[in-house]
């Protein structure tokens, strides 16, 4: 998994390769398929997918992996809030990552973002169910609402107000955030 140049758009790191040879550019939009098996990839004879699928993971029925809930201390995220929030730490793969939940109404896990050393991401679950993080604590409305870029922005923003009030994050980036918002307009 890496980033990397994109021949399309010209940029220098926006185009992230997946462990199955996949790779998606995030500046352009433009999807790259895995190669099948027997091809040459990176100069050398790549398997095909089978060798990084996540089903050979330590993970659940789903695709989900299991979380040690724990404060984030290198993000200066306590304890409290990452209970609060349900995010903590995970291993794929061998590599341990840290963990933020995406849930449902009903508070039931549906997908889990992904973040390894060196800003790397990825999604495992039902990226398709993704709603904004952190909706599932906030169902009463309310007069105010903080919609932050990440994870780690609303855990911040909701930690310095106490986990009181109502803070979520849009899953994708700024560069998603209209989609993200229409896509959840009516719970906005």
């Amino acid at each position: 998994m890496a980033h990397g140049p994109c021949e399309t758009c010209g940029s220098k790191d926006n185009r992230f390769t997946y462990p199955d040879g996949h790779a998606f550019c995030f500046g352009c939009k433009e999807h790259t398929p895995a190669p099948r098996a027997g091809t040459v990839v990176g100069g050398r004879m790549d398997e095909g997918p089978t060798s990084h699928r996540l089903e050979s993971a330590p993970t659940t029925k789903r695709g989900l992996i299991d979380v040690e809930v724990d404060a984030l201390e290198s993000r200066k995220i306590t304890l409290e809030t990452a209970q609060h929030f349900g995010v903590g730490y995970g291993e794929l793969f061998g590599e341990r990552c840290q963990v933020y939940p995406y849930m449902d109404a009903r508070g039931r896990v549906v997908a889990q973002k992904l973040r390894f050393q060196g800003k790397r991401f990825q999604i495992v679950g039902d990226a398709k169910k993704m709603g904004l993080f952190g909706a599932h604590l906030w169902r009463d409305g309310g007069k105010y609402l903080i919609v932050t870029e990440g994870e780690v922005d609303a855990l911040s923003y909701s930690q310095v107000q106490g986990n009181k009030w109502p803070v979520v994050s849009i899953p994708n980036g700024a560069q998603n955030a209209l989609k993200d918002c229409k896509a959840n307009l009516e719970w906005l």
